[in-house]
């Protein structure tokens, strides 16, 4: 009969997973203590990252007076100016973005960068 031993030890965002295989025979119920050399590791990565990260957290601030503004004409095409915040800043202009949505509480933004320091570019 086989007996398998599993030792799991974490290392870092990786499993180590040992098995230890004994080899000796179910019918020598007797048998000696066992040798190293009837024992077998097997060693096998196991990706221990089970939960995704986290989205990116994008942060973008305008003035109230301004959104009103945007506000009073969803569908024009007029920008303002914000704060767009990832790691750093970006002085960015923003308007509504999308068709249906411009009318929804949750609004959908256009962002536009300046052209000499794009975001991730």
């Amino acid at each position: 009969m086989d007996k398998r031993l599993a030792a799991l030890t974490t290392v870092s965002l990786l499993l180590a997973v040992t098995t230890a295989v004994n080899a000796a025979s179910a019918v020598s119920a007797s048998s000696a203590l066992r040798t190293s050399a009837q024992h077998y590791h097997a060693y096998l990565p196991l990706v221990a990252n089970n939960h995704p990260s986290a989205p990116p957290l994008y942060r973008l601030y305008a003035d109230p007076d301004d959104l009103a503004r945007l506000d009073e004409d969803p569908y024009g095409k007029e920008t303002i100016l914000a704060t767009f915040v990832y790691e750093r800043s970006w002085d960015v202009d923003i308007r509504y973005r999308g068709d249906v949505s411009r009318l929804m509480p949750k609004k959908n933004w256009k962002v536009f960068f300046p052209g000499s320091d794009l975001f991730l570019g």
